[in-house]
């Protein structure tokens, strides 16, 4: 049976397609692909060549093998002359396409894909009645939010126009929040002072791309039909897993189950995929400071629906990592942090005096913070941000608000007031000074 070769670098996948090639050479099925998150995640492959005749017959042959399986293909369309399969998406009449899948044989999640590169081991795509080989070079897929706007997720929260229509980095309002004790993106899907019941549908996008910076809309991919089971967009409480697989959410904040979540593309089986997926929020009805997290998933077969394809999934996480908020670090998680309106607000945090402060015996002498360490926590007592002196305001027992002489008087009362700009509220802390 023909067999499968691994590259040691991962970025190459050599299928034999003679009955007469080597045996054994799956060994090096353990290498792995180029992008960290693939490297431990995939295990299983599917190849699909596509030829269209001159007359528009479609010849698909395809196969699909688990890691350290070997590859049995049969029925590509081959000439002593050649056929040339150097498209990756549906070909025209009179030409050919190849792709390569990777990803993940549990959950079919597509994690890279690889395009025909060498015929018997030189830089071709002509493959030939008496091919022995063929090479794809492989690509990682890319994506993941981000403050910035390399982020694959925008949307339209900003958008002046009114029609909240015009996605793009300019009109996308994201910012650093912190659950417990961790900081991830939060897309605020309508300002601060937006009053809930206003009628506001905005629009939001996420782009796939590839590790290698080659166009990913090059590729065939076909929208498929829905199984049973399956939902292309869901929402969820943020959460994330801690060590010792603790699950952390967002208990303190209002989970939002009121947003209205539409696909605006990407819904019609058998239609080509459109990138970026495109959504609507509808936050009529949303609650002011709630939030949740956006985890979704479009099925999607290779170049054709013909011939018992794989169902493959395009989607920002696999497995479970798919319902862990993404950190914009890139980390696993896949799940989008949203929020609507004053979230901050709904925030619960806490100043606390770490390292107490030097103090001089002098009557004359003003109070200082010197050798001080001050932090905000969250309601859980988990690290924000240090709190530095200058943002301080120190109120002395016995003294002048503000720093001023410290009193003779034994024991006395020192209290910090910190004004968090995020929620424009007082949080303060207390110590006494003894000696």
């Amino acid at each position: 049976m023909p067999d499968v070769e691994y590259s040691p670098d991962g970025k190459g996948v050599t299928i034999y397609l003679n009955p007469d090639a080597p045996q054994g050479k799956a060994v090096n099925a353990a290498r792995s692909l180029n992008l960290p998150v693939a490297q431990y995640g995939h295990d299983y492959f599917e190849v699909v060549f596509f030829y269209r005749t001159p007359g528009g017959e479609n010849i698909i042959a395809r196969t699909a093998w688990e890691i350290g399986e070997r590859a049995g293909i049969t029925g590509i369309h081959r000439t002593p002359a050649g056929i040339s399969y150097n498209g990756t998406g549906a070909p025209a009449n009179g030409s050919g396409s190849a792709v390569l899948f990777v990803g993940r044989k549990e959950d079919k999640t597509l994690l890279a894909v690889g395009r025909l590169s060498h015929v018997d081991g030189i830089a071709n795509t002509v493959i030939r009645s008496d091919t022995k080989t063929v090479t794809f070079t492989v690509d990682a897929l890319s994506a993941g939010v981000r403050e910035t706007a390399s982020s694959s997720f925008l949307t339209a929260a900003l958008d002046t126009s009114g029609s909240y229509s015009n996605v793009s980095a300019p009109t996308t309002d994201v910012i650093p929040f912190n659950i417990a004790a961790r900081v991830f993106p939060l897309f605020r899907l309508a300002e601060k002072t937006y009053t809930p019941g206003t009628a506001r549908t905005v629009n939001a996008s996420y782009t796939f791309d590839l590790a290698s910076g080659a166009a990913f809309n090059t590729f065939g991919f076909i929208v498929a039909d829905l199984a049973p089971y399956f939902q292309r967009v869901e929402w969820i409480e943020p959460r994330y897993t801690v060590a010792g697989n603790n699950i952390v959410t967002a208990t303190t904040l209002v989970h939002d189950q009121n947003t209205t979540i539409n696909l605006i593309n990407n819904t019609t089986a058998g239609n080509a995929f459109i990138n970026p997926v495109q959504f609507s929020f509808n936050i009529t009805n949303t609650v002011n400071g709630s939030v949740f997290s956006l985890v979704f998933a479009i099925p999607i077969y290779a170049l054709s629906a013909a011939e018992n394809p794989v169902r493959w999934n395009l989607k920002p996480g696999y497995g479970t990592y798919l319902y862990e908020l993404d950190d914009g670090r890139g980390g696993p998680g896949g799940a989008i942090l949203i929020g609507t309106g004053d979230i901050e607000a709904y925030l619960d945090k806490r100043l606390v005096v770490k390292n107490m402060p030097t103090v001089s015996q002098s009557t004359n002498s003003a109070f200082n913070l010197q050798g001080a360490v001050i932090h905000l926590l969250s309601a859980e007592g988990h690290f924000i941000i240090p709190v530095n002196h200058p943002n301080l305001s120190i109120w002395v027992e016995g003294a002048a608000n503000g720093p001023g002489a410290v009193p003779i008087k034994r024991p006395f009362d020192v209290e910090l007031r910190y004004l968090d700009p995020d929620t424009e509220r007082t949080f303060s802390d207390f110590f006494m000074v003894w000696d």
